[in-house]
């Protein structure tokens, strides 16, 4: 029993991915972790909710919605890991028997809902360069960073970390170097319910910076990009992945011929 006392645990299944449900109430107030780029200061004033009755979720600021499947897809995990959270939280069936794989089942729970979109590209060349350029620029903010997290400007400019006035980006990418996301990380406090680090809708997360970037071996890897940061402060060749439960299996094999340190 869950919270409202109503069967599956939905306030367990959401905790696992990060998101803590406030109150006691059939439908808790939370910020959008779907587009919390469309509001304004990571919608600090909560635009959404999640109905403890089903799982389901609506966001009554972007128009966003959809069920437990979704959430935990949207915050990283797999289309797998996701339908075993949902197994594991006891949210398996609805009441006509169908696994809760989201909103393309049309089961009704949502109404006036839409076909999710597809990802938005996650910045140009041109803003993670300006965001780059600002981070630089902005002593006060390098201070604070050093001051947090030990970073010093060399490494935050070899890692080609930025600010975009709201949060520190990591550009996150491919072997190849094509842009693939943009990560946004606040350390320091953070308001209740704020995340530290967003990734963007719809896009699977990836190992930071690319280990075919990194010359020397052994190469460290680390869980959290930000760790990745601070252990490159100690010299160490290091990369950071998002964690165990987002580890891609096809991740090995990019580590292929070299030693490895796993911390």
């Amino acid at each position: 029993m869950n919270a409202a006392g109503l069967p599956g645990d939905v306030d367990a299944f959401y905790a696992a991915i990060g998101l803590e449900l406030p109150g006691r109430g059939a439908k808790a107030p939370i910020r959008c972790f779907v587009a919390p780029d469309t509001h304004k200061r990571d919608d600090r004033n909560p635009s959404a909710e999640v109905d403890r009755r089903s799982g389901y979720w609506r966001c009554h600021g972007c128009g966003e919605w959809g069920g437990p499947f979704d959430a935990a897809t949207s915050s990283g995990l797999r289309p797998a890991e996701a339908m075993e959270l949902i197994e594991r939280h006891g949210l398996k069936k609805d009441k006509d028997g169908d696994d809760l794989k989201g909103r393309d089942r049309r089961n009704g729970h949502v109404p006036n809902g839409k076909p999710p979109a597809p990802p938005k590209p996650p910045a140009s060349e041109d803003e993670i360069t300006r965001w780059r350029d600002r981070l630089l620029g902005d002593d006060r903010l390098l201070a604070r960073l050093h001051e947090l997290r030990g970073w010093t400007r060399p490494t935050i400019e070899s890692i080609g970390l930025g600010f975009n006035g709201e949060r520190i980006t990591f550009p996150v990418r491919a072997r190849t170097g094509e842009l693939l996301d943009v990560l946004r990380y606040k350390p320091g406090e953070r308001a209740e319910g704020e995340r530290k680090l967003l990734a963007s809708k719809g896009r699977a997360r990836e190992i930071f910076p690319p280990p075919e970037s990194v010359e020397d071996d052994p190469i460290w890897v680390l869980e959290g990009e930000a760790d990745a940061v601070s252990a490159r402060e100690l010299a160490l060749p290091a990369v950071g992945v998002p964690g165990a439960n987002k580890w891609d299996e096809s991740w090995p094999e990019r580590f292929a011929g070299r030693g490895v340190v796993v911390m």
